[in-house]
């Protein structure tokens, strides 16, 4: 295919400079075996195609077929290099081309328009035949024309002069008659609708009479409804009463027994509480002892003595006993019962006040929409308010829209769910991770410190080294970070190779249907490596800087070296932040694609704006590039027109818009690098974005619909799907959940833009900063101005000592121990901006603190800059104790002490990813301060007895070791950090989505499938409790609630709440009998111990009254207590049964519920009353509903009949109208015939002596008609001929026309006569036999017009044409001789013009006229061919040889001119106009190949030559 593609561009390129044309798909074959292109047809060369009659546009065929056919790469590959290869070898030889050229096209052999000329003179010569033919027949025809013409021009007048009269006055007889006969049908036609329109009227007045009687039954029927409707009203108001006070009662002012304490009901915790005692001789607790042993009774406290001591009879003690233990039973059932309904209706509570928009609750319940109803009903006339009443009655909701609207909800609260739970592990991951790379990064820094020291000091004067290592020291130094530098860009160039690499996986997964990719881990790996390598090196570099000198990063001009690093620094911090708030998203996001209706909105401007992309593609000629060049006027409105369509679907749904922010944000972070000239323009920013958003959208959906179809593979139904789905995404750790590759594609779209547009400009700074460190390195002793001796560095102290820099050592005054990432208290998501913005960034700027000596530094501790507190770099310089790094977080106090536990055995240096030791070569657990500055290192393992590095060498490894660790801590701190602030706004989302959810649950429970109510059902267990006091700290919009609900939490579902209060409630129910029969029997043990207590111990009866006066009071309170809570709890029960009747209903229930009321507890029996309610209701609307299409039918019965007897008036008055005319019309023809039937009789009896009369003139028309024929023909071949002017042509075929309209009239004509005459004559004797008189000669007219109006139908038009013709026959033999003059004349113009003659052809025609009589059309031997040699003799033109040969150099130098123009490109037109001068080959090849594919080039050409196929 390569080669095939090479050498199909080498043949066009051949064939556009001999101006090859004509290559449609017949002239361009195909070799099956050798897949190779064999043009055919080479007549159309030199240019021609350009005068074709559709000119040729294209320098050569490059459809959109060929494009395709050249693979993916397209014109891009092969074929351009052929084109370009196969140019410059023709360019190489285009002296000996232009000769070979040359020669073909003056080659006298070769007679390039030949052929043309040949065809041009065969033209000419059969023009003259025809022209020179018309003008010697006209000469020999034109007297007997002219006579024939004249003889027939008499002929016609005759005959029109006789029959014109006769023809007009019987045709005004017959109009006359028929008038009259069409008055007479029209009367009978009024008078039959006048006779009809009665019988009408009377049917209509019956049916109008009808309609009004049904009016009237309607109305009689209506009226006992119209008092149900009232009555139902009444009933409806009444229970939205006290559903409106229900909800207030509970949320601002709620009941005592909401509030009190168990001690209200509990006979326990009352004895405990307030000391009242319930039971005569027992306990509250009920222990096992023996009846009065104890001492918690009345008896005992009343007596002052035990009761089984006091004096009182064994059988009273007995019935007491049996009191209490029965009542202690009763009272402790009802006790739980109530705590369990106070809990319930806490809950409840809790629910309104936080969930359901608190009083507004109450108008979800049917009574306030049937209220509505019947309201509407009553205020508004019958049909009307019976039909308003229908549309405000409430209706079942549909439980596929239910479900619609639940799936948003489930799957944001889904989203944010497992978010939080993936935010929390990250989270706890890193503060694990942290403690082992902090010490990491400490120890790799200072070693990296201690080198770079002994470095530096290498070339300072009077040391060991030398004179010559003056230079060597410092220069080792920057030549170190230089090699550092490359390897920070050989890994930034890696990066981008591996993040190509996935993405073409992921492609060709995508093509082949295989659904395994790489995860979010990979694509957010990508940033957390440039995020690492990228703070690493911004710390390692001030590090360096602060050890060393401030000249280190000065390139020789006094430019900073690093001044790109600042925005690096915020490159990364910007991206980590927008992936961040990317990821907080995902509710929202997945809520608007769980929503069919908002997501398909979406999907249309998504769609649009592909369209768009694809249409701005194609204008300018392939996919944008960003950075390119500037976007074509068509490209550029097409991107418009795409983000237009995007933000106008952002401006209707806030999730989108969040995406589209938060792309365009990533994308403005990830091109903070780009130089100012590298900046893309506006349009192809905005084309840019949309595509990334169009690209994201769709993964999104994509990522849906798999997650869909893995969790359902086996189908179900959507409402099977979608429950599934929920409940699969409840277990938020499984992997494939919804929101985990939804993540993954938003952590995909970061990375993307990452490689595409930061790693290539990093990966170009790091080199420029290497190149120029290097430059620069020989002269960064004398710069920096070492003069004295250096100390060597001191030791690094294991007890926390730090390195100080030695005197005379210019730089930083210190360098502060390690801290960590501190908590910052913001919900906003800076990223590490916070961290390293202003403090990381401050140091990079090019004149940032820091820079002098006496300047106050900040110090680089493991990636994180913390202003520095010393000042003065000289030896006397305080330096700061190394404090231990855990001491600085309140969080992990005390777990200093750890640290020695988490140090590695051997003191190995552990890596930074994940905490292993991978990726490092050099063990820097071995590098001793000695042996690093004395230029040694001791070999590894494996290596003993090798030279060791140089100190610049070992320098390189320790700063790649130390960015490395640094990047780490940096980039741990920063996540971890980031990941806390997204960690409470995750949770504040969660919040918000599950408070939603169970919203929509509450409302919607009844009417969501059992799969999707326990979906959500776990889901809301997950999430933390709802209470008033947590809502108000999130910020939602409560109303006005007691203080006291603060602390009512919702912790259980509609149906668990309503279960719970129904069970409580009947436990109530049930228990109010056993209670009442209990107090009787307390009564009369009461009675008996007050009477022998009196007789006994008379002292002690006025204690024993309080006792038991205190008891009565307590189990008053007690029961009013249940009482309360048991009719709040059946309000609550009855307005959620009133919400829910519509949906609870079963067939025949209506006739069920009165005998169920009776036996069924109160729960349930207000359940039954509702849909009882329901039904009655709807019974009733049904009812209006009759009466209102009864009353619509009776109204429209007698609004129609009401039409129709005002359209039957009409009808009968226009007939009347009608009727009077056509009596007027009919009168005024009458008279008119009567008027005209004698003249007409008379003139009929006469007419057949006249026609005889004209017969023998009109014997002679058919030879007239044939010589009008035989000129007609001549005449139609003059015209044909095309060898006239325009004139000339357009008057010989006015005049063909002429002579047969003449011919046709003259055969036509004597016919029309000898019809008339043969109906003319039995008419005639008939009239001669009949009578005389006006009566008689009215019906003789009469007969007439019957019997003769057929044949002088016939007659009037010829006679009509007989006028025109004779007009047209007195102009024609001047007309014929003109013609004849100018086709003469023609004749001769075209003998001269072509040197031929046509002397024979009078001689010709004469003989063939002599022998065979007149001819039409060319001699036979003209016809045939035979005689056009002998014809075209040489009339004595001069000769054309050497006007030939003149214009063959002509047309030859034209040629080579634009040969020699197309070979070396002059002349082509580029963008800004016509290039003034030749072009190379790759311009030239690139111009071609836009103009041969220009869809406006392609648009121009022939239709058969298929442009767009």
């Amino acid at each position: 295919m390569i080669y095939n593609a090479y050498r199909s561009s080498r043949v066009l390129q051949v064939g556009h400079l001999l101006g090859l044309g004509d290559r449609h798909l017949d002239n361009i074959l195909l070799h099956r075996g050798a897949a190779q292109l064999i043009h055919i047809d080479f007549s159309v060369v030199f240019d021609r195609g350009l005068q074709l009659k559709v000119p040729e546009v294209v320098p050569f065929r490059l459809t959109q077929t060929l494009v395709a056919a050249l693979g993916v790469t397209g014109v891009e590959g092969a074929f351009r290099l052929g084109c370009e290869r196969a140019l410059g070898a023709l360019r190489a030889n285009a002296a000996p081309l232009c000769a070979l050229l040359q020669a073909s096209l003056l080659d006298p052999r070769v007679d390039w328009d030949s052929e043309a000329a040949a065809k041009a003179a065969s033209k000419a010569f059969g023009q003259a035949v025809a022209l020179q033919l018309f003008a010697l027949r006209q000469a020999a025809d034109a007297a007997s024309l002219h006579s024939a013409a004249a003889a027939a021009n008499a002929s016609l007048a005759a005959v029109a002069a006789a029959l014109s009269g006769y023809v007009e006055q019987f045709l005004g007889l017959a109009r006359s008659a028929a008038e009259a006969a069409e008055s007479h049908a029209l009367l009978q036609r009024c008078q039959a609708t006048l006779g009809s329109a009665a019988e009408q009227e009377r049917q209509l007045r019956a049916q109008a009479e009808e309609g009004q009687a049904a009016l009237t039954a309607v109305l009689s029927d209506a009226q006992p409804v119209a008092a149900q409707v009232l009555a139902s009203l009444q009933e409806c108001q009444a229970w939205q009463q006290r559903h409106e006070a229900l909800l207030p009662l509970l949320l601002n002012n709620p009941p005592s027994a909401l509030l009190s304490g168990p001690a209200t009901v509990d006979p326990e915790a009352a004895a405990a509480n307030s000391g009242t005692l319930i039971f005569l001789v027992s306990s509250p607790q009920g222990d096992a002892r023996d009846a009065g042993q104890d001492s918690s009774s009345i008896v005992h406290t009343a007596l002052g003595m035990l009761p089984a001591h006091a004096p009182l009879s064994a059988r009273l003690l007995l019935q007491a006993a049996a009191v209490d233990k029965q009542g202690r039973q009763l009272l402790r059932e009802r006790a739980a019962a109530a705590h369990q309904l106070a809990q319930a209706l806490q809950q409840y509570t809790a629910a309104v006040a936080c969930l359901l928009g608190g009083p507004r609750y109450s108008g979800s319940s049917q009574h306030a929409h049937w209220a509505a109803a019947f309201q509407a009903a009553m205020d508004l006339p019958v049909p009307q308010g019976f039909q308003r009443a229908a549309e405000l009655a409430p209706r079942r909701p549909d439980p596929s829209t239910v479900l619609d609207g639940w799936r948003p909800l489930a799957a944001s609260a889904a989203a944010a769910a497992g978010l939080e739970e993936h935010l929390s592990a990250s989270a706890a991951a890193l503060e694990l991770e942290r403690v082992d790379v902090a010490m990491s990064a400490a120890d790799a820094r200072q070693r990296m410190l201690e080198c770079a020291a002994s470095c530096w000091l290498a070339g300072a004067p009077g040391t060991l080294h030398g004179p010559s290592s003056q230079q060597q020291g410092p220069s080792a130094v920057a030549q170190a970070f230089a090699a550092f530098s490359d390897v920070q860009a050989t890994a930034v160039q890696r990066l981008a190779a591996e993040q190509q690499r996935r993405l073409l996986a992921e492609a060709e997964a995508e093509e082949s249907g295989d659904e395994e990719a790489e995860g979010e881990e990979d694509a957010a790996e990508t940033l957390a490596a440039v995020e690492r390598l990228v703070l690493g090196y911004a710390s390692t570099a001030v590090s360096l800087r602060d050890a060393t000198s401030e000249q280190l990063f000065l390139a020789l001009g006094g430019s900073n070296l690093l001044a790109w690093l600042s925005e690096a620094v915020q490159a990364v911090d910007s991206l980590s932040t927008a992936a961040a708030e990317l990821q907080l998203l995902l509710p929202p996001l997945l809520g608007l694609l769980c929503s069919p209706a908002q997501a398909g909105t979406v999907a249309a401007a998504v769609a649009a704006a592909a369209d768009e992309l694809e249409a701005a593609a194609a204008a300018s000629n392939g996919p944008v590039q960003s950075g390119g060049d500037v976007l074509q006027s068509g490209a550029a409105e097409h991107a418009s027109a795409a983000m237009e369509a995007l933000l106008a679907a952002a401006a209707q749904h806030a999730a989108f818009a969040g995406l589209v922010q938060g792309l365009q944000q990533v994308q403005a972070a990830s091109q903070l690098l780009l130089q100012p000239e590298d900046n893309p323009a506006l349009t192809q920013q905005q084309t840019g974005l949309a595509a990334a958003v169009v690209a994201v959208w769709q993964e999104l959906q994509y990522a849906l619909e798999a997650s869909a179809a893995e969790s359902s593979p086996c189908g179900g139904g959507p409402t099977a799907d979608v429950a599934a789905g929920a409940a699969a995404a409840a277990e938020q750790s499984a992997p494939g959940a919804p929101w985990q590759q939804c993540s993954a594609v938003l952590a995909e779209a970061v990375a993307a833009e990452v490689a595409q547009h930061l790693l290539p400009p990093l990966a170009t700074a790091l080199s420029g900063t290497a190149a120029a460190l290097r430059a620069a390195g020989p002269s960064l002793a004398r710069r920096a101005g070492l003069e004295a001796a250096a100390a060597p560095p001191l030791p690094l102290l294991p007890g926390g000592g730090s390195v100080q820099p030695p005197q005379g050592l210019p730089g930083r005054a210190g360098t502060p121990d390690l801290v960590p990432f501190t908590d910052f208290d913001d919900r906003q998501l800076p990223g590490a901006g916070m961290l390293l913005g202003g403090m990381l960034l401050e140091e990079l700027e090019p004149d940032g603190g820091g820079g002098d000596s006496q300047a106050e530094g900040s110090g680089v501790q493991g990636g994180l800059l913390q202003p520095g507190t010393g000042s003065g770099g000289g030896a006397g310089a305080s330096q700061p104790p190394l404090v231990p790094f855990l001491d600085f977080d309140e969080s992990l106090a005390g777990a200093g002490d750890a640290l020695e536990a988490l140090e590695p055995a051997g003191n190995e240096f552990e890596g930074l990813e994940g905490g292993s030791g991978a990726g490092l070569s050099l063990d820097l657990s071995q590098l001793s301060l000695s042996q690093v500055s004395g230029g040694q290192l001791e070999g590894s393992e494996g290596s003993a007895g090798t030279s060791a590095p140089s100190l610049e060498a070992q320098l390189a490894a320790l700063l790649e070791a130390a960015a490395e660790a640094a990047g780490a801590l940096a980039a741990v701190g920063a996540a971890q950090y980031v990941s806390g602030l997204a960690l409470q706004q995750c949770q504040m989302a969660r919040q918000q989505c599950c408070a939603e959810l169970a919203a929509f649950q509450w409302v919607n429970e009844h009417m969501l499938p059992t799969e999707a109510a326990s979906a959500a059902a776990s889901l809301l267990h997950s999430a933390p409790p709802l209470s008033v006091a947590a809502a108000a700290a999130a910020g939602a919009a409560l109303p006005p609630v007691c203080a006291a609900l603060a602390g009512w939490e919702l912790r259980s579902s509609r149906q668990e709440l309503l279960a719970l209060l129904r069970a409580a409630s009947g436990t109530l129910l049930s228990l109010d009998a056993p209670l009442q029969q209990w107090q009787a029997q307390l009564a009369a043990v009461q009675q008996q111990l007050a009477e022998e207590v009196a007789a006994a111990v008379p002292y002690s009866a006025a204690n024993l009254q309080g006792c038991l006066q205190r008891q009565q009071h307590w189990l008053q309170g007690a029961t009013a207590h249940a009482a309360n809570l048991l009719e709040l709890s059946l309000a609550v029960l009855q307005f959620e049964a009133a919400r829910t009747a519509d949906a609870q209903q079963q067939p025949g229930m209506l006739r069920a519920v009165p005998e169920q009321q009776a036996s069924q507890p109160g729960a349930d029996r207000y359940q039954a009353e509702q849909q009882d309610g329901w039904q009655r209701y709807s019974a009733l609307l049904q009812h209006m509903q009759r009466l209102h299409d009864s009353y619509t039918a009776a109204d429209g019965s007698l609004a129609r009949a009401a039409s129709e007897l005002q359209q039957l008036s009409l009808r009968r008055q226009e007939a009347t109208s009608l009727m009077q005319s056509a009596e007027a019309a009919g009168s005024t023809a009458a008279s008119s015939f009567a008027a005209s039937a004698l003249p007409l009789v008379r003139a009929t009896q006469q007419l057949p002596t006249m026609v005889a009369q004209l017969l023998p003139q009109l014997a002679a028309c058919t030879g007239w008609h044939q010589q009008l024929r035989q000129a007609q023909r001549q005449v139609a071949e003059l015209a044909a001929a095309a060898a006239m002017p325009a004139s000339s042509a357009a008057a010989a075929e006015q005049a063909a026309e002429h002579l047969g309209a003449a011919a046709t009239c003259l055969q036509e004509l004597p016919a029309a006569v000898h019809e008339l005459q043969a109906v003319l004559l039995p008419v005639r004797n008939k009239l001669l036999a009949g009578g005389r008189g006006d009566a008689a000669a009215k019906q003789q007219a009469a007969e007439v017009v019957d019997a003769v109006g057929g044949a002088v139908a016939g007659l009037s038009p010829q006679i009509n044409m007989a006028h025109q013709v004779q007009r047209w026959l007195a102009a024609l033999p001047p007309s014929l001789q003109t013609l004849a003059a100018q086709a003469a004349e023609q004749a001769a113009a075209l003998q001269r013009q072509h040197g031929f003659s046509l002397h024979g052809l009078e001689q010709l025609l004469v003989g063939q006229i002599g022998t065979a009589g007149v001819t039409t059309g060319p001699p036979a031997a003209v016809r045939s061919g035979a005689l056009t040699g002998a014809l075209m003799l040489p009339c004595g033109a001069p000769s054309r040889r050497d006007e030939t040969k003149q214009e063959r150099q002509q047309y030859a130098s034209s040629l080579l001119q634009r040969f020699e123009a197309k070979l070396m490109g002059h002349g082509m037109e580029l963008d800004g106009g016509a290039s003034g001068g030749a072009l190379d080959e790759q311009r030239c090849v690139q111009q071609l190949i836009e103009a041969a594919a220009a869809p406006d080039h392609l648009a121009l050409m022939y239709e058969g030559w298929m442009p767009w196929v």
